[in-house]
């Protein structure tokens, strides 16, 4: 259909969370056996769009228990080599709309250093079984948002859930996952915009500033703060030799000094914060963020810091909140 219209499509995925069938629909289809209808849809891609690829088994994974009922390893023996892309689905809380729950969200507790670290653990699951049955593909994190079954309800839409999704971009990165897919743009109370009023909800600005700001290629950090301040180093994103760093401070009520080394001059520094983790509004260098008045995006523009000669940046970052630095005469030899 898509052919013979010329749609070009990019990437197709079999199947959406199929160890989650029993609980969700009753029904159970075999590791083996999704990989015998796999093999079906590979010679269906390969024949129609060979220019697309393809991913799947987009299995779901929970806090604390991971897939629940086996599904990854056995499939990824019999046909992971079948695969492009493999997908997998993690969320670090459920919404009070799941019916079960290994973690059920709460505010605040989602920052915990040990909460965010869950997700390593389950991306390493993934990568490994990738390493042993299926080399050749990439790891992509398919789905995710701050809670599961739509969201949390003035937790997934309010500033608290930007902190956790800075940080998992960050971990996800440095990593090598190069995708992560954000449920949703639109709709339930994780979408990145506000369904009724259509105004950018605060992991919108979150989003937007990783996008612009932080490259594609992922630097290695040395980080001597203390487990409250997270932080990840790219390439800033169309630029040579400049480096861009997120910072994520999680501590309740301690403002934290984070010393950048002495790369460049000047640092342009984009710091977010609200009012509280259930804030709807954020500010960017104390302004509001919010559209101009015919529905346009502001200029988000940085605060300029000046080192001392031959001295780091020292940057002071609040009690919950997040920054992207920007360091423009870096000229780090991996940026050019």
């Amino acid at each position: 259909y898509l052919r013979e219209r010329k749609v070009k499509v990019l990437r197709w995925e079999l199947g959406n969370e199929l160890n989650v069938y029993p609980l969700i629909h009753g029904q159970y289809l075999s590791p083996t056996g999704y990989a015998d209808d796999l093999q079906l849809a590979r010679w269906l891609v390969d024949e129609i769009t060979p220019h697309a690829r393809l991913a799947g088994p987009a299995v779901a994974f929970w806090p604390v228990v991971g897939e629940g009922l086996p599904f990854a390893k056995s499939f990824m023996k019999s046909g992971g080599t079948l695969l492009d892309i493999i997908t997998w689905h993690y969320y670090p809380e459920q919404s009070f709309r799941c019916p079960v729950a290994t973690n059920r969200a709460h505010a605040g507790e989602l920052l915990l250093p040990s909460e965010l670290q869950e997700v390593d653990r389950w991306a390493g699951f993934v990568e490994n079984l990738r390493t042993q049955y299926g080399p050749s593909a990439q790891t992509w994190l398919g789905e995710t948002g701050g809670a599961q079954c739509g969201g949390e309800p003035e937790l997934s839409d309010r500033f608290g859930s930007s902190l956790w999704w800075v940080d998992e971009l960050g971990r996800m990165a440095r990593r090598g996952q190069p995708v992560v897919v954000r449920q949703t743009l639109s709709g339930g109370d994780y979408g990145l915009i506000d369904d009724k009023t259509l105004q950018p909800n605060p992991d919108y600005w979150a989003s937007l500033l990783w996008r612009r700001l932080m490259g594609t290629k992922v630097l290695a950090v040395a980080s001597h703060t203390p487990t409250a301040v997270q932080a990840y180093a790219h390439c800033q994103a169309g630029a040579n030799g400049a480096v861009a760093m997120a910072l994520v401070n999680v501590h309740p009520t301690q403002t934290i000094k984070v010393d950048l080394p002495p790369l460049g001059e000047t640092a342009d520094v984009y710091l977010v914060k609200a009012d509280g983790l259930r804030a709807k509004e954020v500010a960017l260098n104390g302004s509001l963020l919010q559209l101009t008045s015919v529905g346009m995006l502001p200029t988000l523009q940085p605060r300029q810091v000046i080192a001392p000669q031959g001295a780091g940046f020292a940057l002071r970052l609040p009690a919950l909140s997040y920054a992207f630095v920007v360091l423009p005469q870096a000229n780090a030899t991996a940026c050019r």
